[in-house]
């Protein structure tokens, strides 16, 4: 945190959301951003943040998004190491009602953050490129077939 803004660090990829606390007014609707952009205020010990101009496909949660996602997160301090996450989502183009997410934030002291590159031991890569490649749907494909025949010859039994 700084005299007029606040840096989330993700841990995937590393991305860094900069919430801006200086009233400044958001860029045209037509500029889009993987994690949005988001202003915010306090109210109290809360910080209250709105996130618009999202990627249209970029997801912020179970449903694909449109450029009218928003998003309105309220952070509140709970305890020496708890914060309450609540989350506001609505998108009239995609979704039909908004949704609001709650739950806790825990300090782990113990927590470090790793490098986001590929080692070895690493099988999640692997993972990835079979799951999403094209290369591989025929094997994808095969194996949910494979995968169908055995539940359909566990019905007889």
């Amino acid at each position: 945190q700084s005299p007029g803004l606040v840096a989330i660090q993700l841990e995937m990829i590393h991305e860094t959301r900069l919430i801006y606390l200086d009233g400044r007014p958001p860029p045209p609707p037509q500029l889009h951003y993987d994690l949005g952009w988001s202003r915010g205020h306090w109210e109290g010990d809360a910080l209250v943040i709105e996130t618009t101009n999202l990627r249209p496909g970029m997801s912020a949660g179970p449903a694909p998004n449109s450029e009218q996602l928003r998003v309105r997160e309220r952070l509140t301090p709970t305890g020496p190491d708890t914060i309450r996450y609540e989350a506001w989502v609505e998108d009239p183009v995609v979704l039909a009602a908004p949704y609001k997410l709650d739950f806790p934030w825990r300090r782990n002291p113990d927590y470090r953050i790793y490098e986001y590159a590929c080692h070895e031991g690493n099988v999640q890569i692997r993972g990835y490129i079979t799951s999403t490649s094209p290369r591989f749907a025929a094997d994808r494909e095969a194996a949910w077939a494979a995968r169908e025949q055995g539940e359909q010859g566990d019905e007889g039994q």
